[in-house]
């Protein structure tokens, strides 16, 4: 391993982490793109981890000029996880700044990370990292580019309500210390995506505020990166992570667990989940022959039946990947290898004669993780408890209100405008 020798300037406030594998181009880009922000370049170090990298990507980063500090580390230390905990471990910064080496941050991006972090207060801070709008696009690109933006305009509104899904390491800040208390990045992820969720788990269980920082925006060059056959790569990988999850925090297991439903149940939803589990290896030719269906689905303009034999293919190696994991889990278990203990979700009664506004405010106070709310005497509702979800706020409570339950007041003669 080595790191490259420097000087920390006497106000760094920023180090740049970028864990990189193999992606030389990826990374000069970015890097490129750093030169341009509008952050002092004399207040923040670029740390590149180069992972286990066969090309030249070490020699390239070593003749890159830049105005601001660059160290590169080389590490042999599988996994992305691995990589940004060694970038971490060297930063010299107060506040670390995760990104991908796919991304091209905006010339405001590390300027509004750090304001942000410029409080008292601990939080991880989450930037948007829309893909690249492209001229010809075909149906796996419009259909990854509208589950980014759909998800970062979710993320946006005042009201959304953070879960572990919403810590992505591609755009992501805290303060060193906190990700130290945290423990930083699980290493025993390398063979698994997820990583930055199951961070993501321990920041809700620690009662950690996620925030979105729409200013904080870069570009996503996954176009490049990712295609048809790799996204079914990652849906692999993909359900490993979320076995390992559910496995280590056991209140997340019924949500992650396989949809088995009826006997006789053979939905689509269902069916990829018995494939994988009775027939993996048997499956496989199948499933990939299958996927050769799909540009004819596309040629012919089949957007609908396009979309469904993507899902039903993506759902097999998901699940495919979970039952992996969970044999390898199970040896782990055998070897003595522990999990977190399960964590008690504590409920509010909200007594609405008491007022709305009075019960939106009980619940900024309290934070509750699911509520039982209580109107003339009697129960008309209840939120229940989202396992890794952050808890309750009043804005929250005033979302869900504006649907359902107002039409239950309603239909009692109530006139409350829950939507405001």
């Amino acid at each position: 391993m080595m790191i490259a020798p420097c000087t920390r300037p006497e106000f760094l406030e920023v180090s740049v982490i970028v864990p990189t594998r193999n992606r030389a181009r990826f990374l000069l880009r970015l890097l490129d793109a750093l030169r341009a922000q509008t952050f002092p370049a004399d207040r923040f170090e670029v740390l590149p981890v180069v992972n286990a990298t066969e090309d030249d990507t070490m020699e390239q980063i070593l003749r890159f000029d830049t105005p601001f500090a660059l160290r590169p580390i080389e590490t042999d230390a599988p996994g992305a996880a691995s990589a940004r905990n060694r970038g971490a471990s060297e930063a010299q910064a107060d506040l670390l700044l995760f990104l991908d080496d796919d991304v091209i941050p905006s010339p405001g991006l590390i300027e509004a990370h750090a304001s942000a972090h410029d409080t008292a207060e601990r939080f991880v801070g989450i930037g948007p990292y829309y893909p690249v709008h492209l001229r010809t696009v075909d149906f796996f690109r419009i259909a990854t580019r509208n589950w980014w933006e759909d998800l970062f305009m979710e993320m946006g509104r005042p009201d959304h309500r953070f879960t572990y899904r919403d810590v992505l390491s591609g755009n992501l800040s805290m303060r060193a210390d906190l990700f130290r208390a945290l423990g930083g990045f699980a290493r025993d992820f390398a063979a698994c995506d997820g990583e930055d969720w199951e961070l993501g788990v321990r920041v809700v269980r620690r009662g950690v505020p996620v925030r979105f920082l729409p200013e904080a925006r870069a570009h996503h060059l996954e176009h490049e990166t990712m295609t048809l056959e790799r996204s079914f790569v990652r849906a692999r990988r993909e359900g490993r992570g979320d076995a390992r999850i559910s496995r280590r925090f056991p209140e997340l297991e019924p949500a992650l667990a396989p949809p088995w439903g009826k006997p006789w149940d053979l939905s689509r939803r269902r069916a990829p989940v018995l494939l994988a589990r009775c027939a993996p290896r048997t499956c496989e030719a199948p499933a990939r022959a299958l996927a050769r269906l799909l540009p004819l689905l596309e040629g012919m303009r089949m957007r609908r039946s396009w979309q469904c034999v993507y899902h039903f293919i993506r759902g097999y190696w998901r699940w495919r990947g979970y039952f992996e994991e969970m044999r390898a889990i199970r040896a782990e278990r055998d070897s003595g290898t522990p999990s977190e203990e399960t964590i008690v979700l504590e409920e509010t009664t909200l007594l609405l004669d008491e007022g709305i506004e009075e019960a939106l405010r009980r619940v900024d106070r309290e934070r509750p993780s699911a509520v039982r709310i209580i109107h003339g005497g009697r129960a008309i509702g209840t939120i229940s408890a989202v396992p890794g979800a952050e808890p309750l706020r009043g804005a929250h409570l005033r979302r869900i209100l504006g649907g359902a339950l107002a039409d239950t007041l309603a239909a009692n003669g109530e006139d409350g405008d829950w939507s405001r």
